[in-house]
Order: C-alpha cells, then structure tokens, then sequence
C-alpha cells in the first residue's frame, strides 16, 4: 500500500526505496481510491502496534522471556569454573 501511495504522490508518503514485496503487490492496490489506501494503511499500522502491544503483555507468561533474557544471563555470567579451589600458600 504504501509503494502505491508513494507512486501516486500523495503527502506524507516520501518515496523511500524499493521493496520486493511492496513492489510486486503496489499493481494490486492501484485500482483503489486514494481515501481507501490511506485508512487501510493507517488501520493495518495500528493493529500492528496493538499485537505488539499485546505481545508485551504476553511475553513474561511465555517461553519468549527465556529467550529474551538469555542475552543478559550470558553477558553477566561468572567466567570462572564453579567449584575451583585455590592453591594452599
């Protein structure tokens, strides 16, 4: 919707690049109305953020938070061999 968007011009839609997908959908989405792209694509990019606001609230309950704070775990990790002993003087 948006490559369709920023072909036809429309404010606030800036040609950014070009996109493999966006570019072999943008011919499906000329025949719409402006008006119609423009609330389609408004309203796709808040469901996105609502499913990732959704997500959110999803993570700490999921086997997605062992995975996200694996990062930290290994960052802050002691390096030294658990159980070494120290030589005697």
């Amino acid at each position: 919707m948006d490559q369709a968007l920023q072909a036809r011009g429309t404010e606030h839609y800036y040609i950014t690049g070009h996109f493999v997908i966006s570019s072999l959908l943008s011919p499906f989405f000329e025949s719409f109305p402006t008006h119609f792209l423009i609330g389609f694509e408004r309203t796709a990019w808040w469901l996105h953020i609502a499913g990732i606001f959704a997500f959110l609230n999803y993570l700490p309950y999921s086997k997605h938070l062992h995975i996200l704070l694996a990062f930290p775990n290994s960052y802050y990790a002691r390096l030294a061999v658990p159980g070494k002993m120290k030589n005697m003087p």
